[in-house]
């Protein structure tokens, strides 16, 4: 039980240290950090009602309406050129620096970018603190600015999907925005945004390598 919460939980800071929590039926569970092997309490706590009922079927409403017009949305890394060059996705830059100037000309036309998706250099911090700051930049920029610029790419496509693309490899445990984005766009919208290796593998969050997930704010 403890190896599952650890795999796949997520990683918050409450009091000054980092815990792993997981979430299901209602309730948030977490140890505290010592070695798989001498853990030997999962605690418990039931998550707090946020909403009353009728807000949370408003909420769920809009939630199900939105998510019928957005694209579908993928992420992966500038250096999976097999995938990104299928013509069966339209790549986007959310990276702070253009591609091209580092690794030289691509396989794949790269013709849009997302700025309001792009971290700022006031942004860089340790992961812990990075990840809530950018996830509450996400917040204050709000899921239909974003939802607007991503509609727009995909409809330019026929409706292909998109692929959000960065420098770091997920599979080698490099840290990288595109999850928390990918976190955040799940939590406004319910849908999923899968990670594209260059190999062809289609990868959920939830099958990411624990230290790359995103730390959402309290």
């Amino acid at each position: 039980m403890v190896l599952h919460l650890r795999e796949f939980g997520y990683q918050e800071w409450f009091g000054g240290a980092e815990y792993s929590y997981y979430e299901a039926g209602g309730y948030r569970y977490w140890t505290m950090m010592n070695p798989l092997e001498w853990t030997i309490l999962v605690n418990r706590k039931e998550l707090p009602e946020t909403m009353e009922s009728e807000n949370k079927h408003d909420a769920s409403d809009e939630q199900s309406n939105l998510s019928e017009t957005l694209p579908e949305l993928y992420t992966s890394r500038y250096l999976a050129g097999d995938v990104l060059s299928s013509g069966l996705v339209v790549p986007v830059t959310i990276s702070m620096y253009a591609p091209e100037p580092l690794l030289g000309p691509l396989p794949y036309p790269l013709e849009h970018e997302v700025r309001d998706l792009m971290p700022e250099r006031w942004m860089h911090a340790k992961w812990h603190k990075f990840s809530t700051t950018f996830w509450r930049h996400l917040d204050g920029i709000g899921i239909e600015k974003i939802a607007a610029q991503l509609s727009t790419i995909s409809a330019q496509h026929e409706s292909l999907p998109l692929v959000l693309c960065c420098y770091e490899d997920l599979l080698k445990a490099q840290k990288c925005h595109r999850v928390i984005a990918s976190a955040w766009w799940r939590e406004q919208t319910g849908l999923e945004v899968c990670e594209l290796t260059n190999d062809g593998e289609v990868l959920k969050l939830e099958q990411l390598r624990h230290q790359v997930m995103p730390l959402r704010p309290r």
